[in-house]
């Protein structure tokens, strides 16, 4: 094996991966079509979606109603297949691409594959079927692609508007060599750029997503085939197969453009083929199927039926998935025949399998039959050995599709038809040359041949004059097909007029439906989040609501306890007062006031200084009284008097007004003290009884005597003398020693 065969191996085994690489950039074009990206598409216009579901022929009816009139209409070749670094261009496979309104089929065999298969038979017979390939041969068969179905067309979209765009495009499969099962994950949807300047003879088909550098991903660049014109000129015809469950092919399709047809018939019933269910395309089904050395499984894959061929040429297949079947007839005259005498009911029988009208721009049935036998006419005659005619007029009444009757229905019109007078002329001639070849001389004797000679004279005179009257009908049909040519001239400048009005028209369509998906998208957003808030503001008032709930509680909680602290304040000072009256005279005072009250009682002391003298000590003494306030059970006859000034003093409390004038009058009483003397100890001391007797007695002697000299200044009751000099309860109680006697005394009066 030679390198340069080693290279064409390799380059056509590569062939399907390499055209499935520049279709999916690099594998990477499914991640391009999603909504945040605006490249959002419906599950029902994946390609295979109606395939899957098994409705494909109920969603595509035969003759619609209504039809979006695509500008892509006619028989294309693929010049340049491009897409990240790589591509392919005309001189790496060939490519016939017929589309009509509706249906269309895509035909696409690599160079390669018929260096390989078609001019290198090693075998002593060419094959003549799928059987007659080995492994090796079957691998190469596989790369190669036929697929037919349906494309609708759209000049409005939802995506960002495509300067220089003309419409765009979306393909439904009912038949796919490259599928085996498993549906495609993004749509067979792109957009189509028409040339300016080359009258709708080429034009670009450009991926529908776009990449992140704001690229279509793949460009396909098609031109229009030899032999086809723009769809009104031409014959425009689609057949589809009529759905029969006992038909051991599923589905089929025949398209008509121009001088050209494409046919695909679907392989056999897939049933039974699970086993190779986890293998997503037909190179890797047959591939697995090799293998595993299944080649009945392979051969069944590889059976689908497609091709391409010439009307003018006699119908024959030049180019075809089954290679063998080129250059032979794709039907013989005793194969075909139809039924229907209006459109509506037309069918093509071709070998007992009835194939509906799906789309025809040919005015009548008549025209069609004509269409579909003209070619086979030429093969009879070939046949006949009688030489090589002229190539049969493919002339026939065709209705431009810009023309439509009131039910909107692309059928006949009142569109002048024009005469097939070529045909027809030569069939006059071949009878005369017939009728002259029965009088020769030669055949016939001279007298039988005199007798018929007038008689062919007649008739050829006949004929002669209804030729002619069939040429005068010729030129006039040529005058009027010329009239119908101006006319429809104009009628295509109107109609480039309108359309170019419909295009603006619906670019500011596509502005408004944009705006509005826009408004309608923030209104959502706005929805969205008026709900949200809502949500929030809801959740906000509920917790405002148990917050002042438990706020409430904890303020009554708190005046529960706020009225209990104050009532126990009201008891403590209350307390406060009658520990600070218990406390008003302390057992180590008691030496002193003895002492003092002896020395004053003596009978050398003066009356006039006895008065001043005994202020004195009484102020010392209160002095004292603060810091020795520790034995005060030690006084029981005391208790008392102490009891009585505590009764005084809770009624005085009990009055605001009292109670401040009570204060104001102690404090003005003990700013007028003098403090104690500074000999005293701290050190409690204890008191005999007998000394409490005799101060009793003193102290009983000197209140008479104090009567008569100065009531103002005289100690009349414990309750005369200041709080200030009376020390509470704290000095009494061993957790409250250090307190402030005159502080705690401001304390009580605002308090109470």
């Amino acid at each position: 094996m030679s390198n340069d065969d080693a290279s064409l191996r390799e380059q056509h085994l590569d062939w399907s991966s390499k055209q499935g690489r520049i279709l999916t950039a690099n594998g990477t074009a499914s991640s391009l079509y999603t909504s945040e990206r605006g490249f959002s598409f419906r599950s029902d216009e994946l390609p295979h979606h109606f395939l899957q579901l098994g409705t494909i022929h109920d969603v595509h009816p035969r003759l619609p109603n209504t039809q979006v009139l695509l500008p892509i209409v006619g028989a294309w070749k693929r010049t340049f297949f491009y897409g990240g670094w790589e591509y392919t261009c005309e001189a790496d496979e060939i490519t016939f691409n017929l589309q009509t309104h509706s249906l269309f089929i895509d035909l696409r065999v690599p160079r390669s594959r018929n260096e390989l298969l078609r001019n290198r038979v090693t075998a002593s017979v060419p094959p003549t079927s799928l059987d007659d390939l080995d492994a090796t041969q079957l691998r190469y068969y596989a790369r190669q692609h036929c697929f037919a179905g349906y494309t609708h067309g759209s000049f409005t979209d939802d995506a960002a508007s495509r300067t220089g765009m003309d419409c765009c495009c979306t393909r439904h499969h009912c038949i796919d060599w490259n599928y085996v099962g498993t549906g495609r994950d993004r749509p067979n949807k792109w957009w189509v750029q028409l040339h300016e300047n080359q009258s709708g003879n080429t034009w670009k088909e450009w991926a529908y997503a776009t990449n992140d550098c704001a690229q279509h991903y793949y460009c396909e660049q098609w031109e229009r085939l030899p032999q086809d014109d723009p769809p009104s000129n031409v014959p425009v015809v689609a057949f589809r197969k009529r759905r029969n469950q006992n038909s051991p092919e599923r589905d089929g399709v025949l398209v008509i453009v121009g001088d050209h047809f494409n046919y695909c018939v679907d392989r056999q019933s897939m049933a039974g083929f699970e086993k190779y269910a986890a293998c997503t395309s037909l190179v890797a089904t047959v591939d697995a199927a090799i293998k595993a050395d299944d080649l009945v499984s392979a051969r069944a894959w590889l059976s689908l039926r497609g091709g391409h061929g010439r009307i003018s040429e006699g119908w024959i297949v030049d180019n075809a998935i089954e290679f063998w079947t080129e250059g032979k007839a794709l039907w013989e005259k005793e194969d075909l025949s139809t039924t229907g005498n209006a459109l509506e009911d037309f069918c093509l029988v071709w070998n007992g399998e009835p194939w509906d009208l799906y789309e025809s721009n040919v005015q009548n049935t008549h025209d069609l039959k004509v269409l579909l036998h003209t070619g086979l006419r030429k093969r009879t005659t070939l046949k006949s050995g009688s030489g090589a005619p002229k190539k049969p007029d493919l002339t026939v009444t065709v209705t431009n599709h810009e023309r439509m009757n009131t039910r909107g229905r692309f059928c006949p019109t009142n569109f002048p038809s024009i005469p097939i007078i070529g045909l027809l002329h030569q069939a006059i001639r071949t009878g005369i040359e017939s009728l002259r070849v029965l009088t020769s001389p030669s055949l016939l004797n001279y007298h039988f041949a005199m007798n018929h000679s007038r008689t062919i004279q007649a008739k050829f005179s006949a004929l002669s004059v209804e030729a002619d009257t069939f040429r005068r009908e010729a030129d006039k049909a040529t005058q009027e097909r010329l009239r119908v040519e101006q006319e429809l001239q104009a009628l295509h400048a109107k109609q480039k007029e309108i359309t170019h009005q419909i295009r603006v028209g619906q670019d500011a369509l596509g502005s408004f439906d944009r705006e509005k998906a826009a408004l309608l998208n923030e209104k959502k957003r706005l929805d969205a989040q008026l709900q949200q808030e809502r949500t929030l503001l809801e959740q906000c008032c509920a917790e405002s609501d148990a917050l002042v709930s438990e706020e409430v509680q904890a303020k009554q909680e708190f005046v529960k306890e706020l009225s209990q602290a104050n009532k126990d304040l009201s008891d403590l000072l209350l307390g406060q007062e009658d520990r600070r009256l218990r406390s008003l005279l302390s057992v180590q005072t008691v030496p002193a006031l003895l002492a003092t009250i002896q020395e004053v009682s003596s009978p050398d002391s003066s009356d006039s200084s006895s008065g001043s003298e005994l202020e004195a000590a009484i102020a010392s003494l209160k002095e004292e009284t603060e810091a020795y306030n520790r034995n005060l059970e030690h006084q029981k006859h005391l208790e008392e008097q102490i009891a009585t000034f505590r009764q005084r003093f809770l009624s005085i409390s009990a009055s605001g007004k009292n109670q401040v004038m009570c204060r104001r009058r102690i404090h003005s009483r003990a700013s007028k003290l003098v403090s104690p003397p500074s000999f005293y100890s701290s050190e409690p001391q204890s008191i005999a009884e007998e000394q409490l007797n005799e101060l009793e007695s003193v102290w009983s002697q000197n209140r008479e005597d104090e009567e008569d000299s100065d009531p103002n200044s005289r100690l009349t009751n414990v309750a005369d003398v200041s709080p200030v000099h009376l020390q509470l309860f704290y000095g009494t109680e061993k957790h409250e020693e250090n307190m402030d006697v005159e502080g705690s005394g401001d304390v009580d009066a605002m308090t109470l």
